[in-house]
């Protein structure tokens, strides 16, 4: 079976010379990013055994492909931390992972120290920077190890409901099918150029996959957007409703060369018919969405014929996901991608996942045609 390293270190030996991550004065090619990659797997290796948590604080640029990669290495389960939470919010969330690593970057060295000060088995601290690795800090006793009978655990990621934060466990397996679809959902091919605007989502490690270069970022202005497009010869952007309400309502002299963009797609949250609209009648490019969760991976993917008929539709099931509306409205999904249980909570996941099914706390309608429209969040 194989794992999100074994296909990277596919691509890397098909193209080793091609561009891999552009990040602001960072550029990478496939053959950098492996290099990397291994270096910092020879770090984190006499501190990870298989199955242990490897918690990521750091931001959205080639570091954070670089120690992903690195994890699945060295048989990590990756646990991505958002670099601007506040300090009691990374203490709780690390807390709850009792990582056997943490990987951060000199911004984050502050945050990191602060956060695990007092734990009670803080993790082995490594620092990321100019391309090297270092251990700050070593683990005292074991971290504990998540297992699984059929593929390995490669991500765990935390969901938010009203209530609490709740963990979920994602496979190599699972996450693999997922960007096979997504690539061909989207198109992404070798020699793309795919500038993702909402962090480093799945569109882009899909992309990443294949031989296309990637530009992760979280913070990009509109006009850097648009600049980026022009000079870096986009092909495909990935982004947020904020985004593409903000580049739709850029004053009438901001001039806008889309060049070879070829696909817009947004994710994280459906773009209301009135933004994808505007944006349209401003650039002539269709907004596509992607609909789906850190449970479900992606669930669906619009069509470009879908984004003119009908701007507020999620699109159609990817293949293998099966959807339902339960009775109250409930969007509910099955996928071959998906989470089947929260951690270490068996009376959540009895209320969430039922008969194969996730219920996803989105309300919607699905047409005749298996086409999704979000209408509103029930929890």
């Amino acid at each position: 079976m194989k794992t999100l390293g074994d296909v990277f270190d596919d691509q890397c030996r098909r193209a080793p010379a091609g561009p891999a991550v552009v990040s602001g004065a960072m550029r990478l090619t496939f053959a950098d990013l492996h290099r990397w990659s291994a270096q910092l797997s020879l770090t984190m290796a006499p501190h990870v055994s298989p199955g242990q948590r490897v918690a990521l604080l750091l931001p959205t640029e080639g570091a954070l492909a670089a120690a992903l990669l690195a994890a699945t290495r060295v048989g990590g389960v990756v646990a991505p931390l958002d670099p601007v939470s506040p300090t009691p919010e990374l203490a709780a969330q690390l807390a709850e992972l009792d990582p056997a690593t943490l990987v951060t970057d000199t911004a984050g060295m502050a945050s990191a120290i602060a956060a695990t000060s007092d734990l009670p088995q803080p993790p082995a601290l490594v620092l990321l920077h100019a391309g090297e690795a270092d251990v700050i800090e070593r683990r005292a006793t074991p971290a504990r190890a998540l297992t699984s009978d059929d593929s390995p655990p490669l991500l765990q990621l935390v969901t938010h409901s009203p209530d609490r934060r709740r963990h979920v466990v994602r496979s190599h397996t699972g996450v693999l099918a997922e960007l096979k679809a997504l690539r061909e959902a989207l198109g992404i091919e070798a020699g793309d150029r795919v500038l993702g605007c909402s962090g480093l989502v799945s569109t882009l490690l899909a992309a990443l996959c294949v031989g296309a270069t990637i530009y992760p970022g979280k913070t990009f202005r509109p006009r850097e957007v648009l600049t980026l497009l022009a000079c870096e010869h986009i092909t495909v952007l990935e982004g947020v409703p904020p985004l593409f309400a903000m580049l739709a309502g850029l004053p009438d002299g901001v001039e806008a060369d889309l060049g070879l963009l070829r696909t817009v797609v947004s994710s994280r949250a459906p773009v209301a018919e009135t933004e994808t609209s505007a944006f349209h009648g401003r650039f002539g490019r269709r907004v596509r969405q992607v609909y789906g969760s850190a449970v479900t991976g992606a669930v669906s993917v619009s069509s470009e014929a879908e984004a003119e008929r009908a701007p507020a539709s999620i699109g159609r099931p990817q293949r293998g996901v099966r959807v339902k509306v339960v009775a109250d409205g409930t969007i509910a999904v099955a996928s071959p991608f998906a989470a089947t249980e929260y951690l270490d909570d068996p009376a959540a996941t009895a209320t969430r996942f039922r008969g194969g099914f996730y219920l996803s706390g989105d309300v919607g309608t699905r047409a005749s045609d298996g086409a999704i429209t979000i209408t509103g969040r029930r929890f």
